[in-house]
């Protein structure tokens, strides 16, 4: 276990690495097991190919953000602790996160948009706020919450992370409406 963690993690900084320097899909398994000092057999043995590693990675990520979002006790209270841990997590894997947003921003914007969705789910007050908007219907509140949440944590990434987890969390609170506490 450790050796396949050690491996993903050296994928993980080679791939953050290559992704500052080109696209995604002009980035070779060749290139990226030459970058991680490892071999093409180690890299086909975890993986299919280098979507199948990207893909891996993102699900890790948002695995860790499900799990933050189980393992706090919920209602309106920790709503902004969730909220301010699950923006402190996105900025401990900053790099890779950045790198990746900024070479494939419709895989990471869907990505989010599934994720938002579970942040939903999660925080009573705040499916409340979306299923009882007084003016949208609960679609149209809902559309309306991802596209703009998800555009402050876009944006955020693409500055480079500049504002602090605290500041972004407060802007998610104003954008949908919810009670700082």
């Amino acid at each position: 276990m450790i050796r396949e963690t050690d491996t993903r993690d050296k994928l993980k900084k080679a791939l953050t690495i290559l992704l500052n320097e080109k696209s995604l899909n002009d980035i070779s398994v060749s290139e990226l097991t030459k970058e991680a000092h490892i071999n093409r057999g180690t890299f086909y043995l975890h993986y299919d190919d280098k979507m199948d590693l990207v893909d891996n990675l993102v699900e890790e990520i948002f695995e860790e953000l499900k799990e933050i979002l189980t393992s706090e006790k919920i209602g309106s209270k920790y709503s902004y602790d969730i909220i301010k841990k699950v923006i402190d997590y996105v900025k401990d894997d900053f790099d890779f996160i950045y790198a990746l947003t900024m070479n494939s921003y419709n895989y990471i914007n869907d990505m989010l948009r599934k994720f938002l969705l579970a942040l939903i789910d999660t925080l009573p007050e705040l499916k409340h706020s979306i299923d009882n908007h007084p003016f949208l219907p609960k679609d149209y509140s809902t559309e309306v919450f991802l596209s703009l949440n998800s555009g402050i944590i876009l944006h955020w990434i693409r500055k480079g992370g500049v504002e602090s987890t605290e500041e972004l969390a407060n802007f998610f609170y104003q954008v949908s409406n919810l009670k700082t506490t």
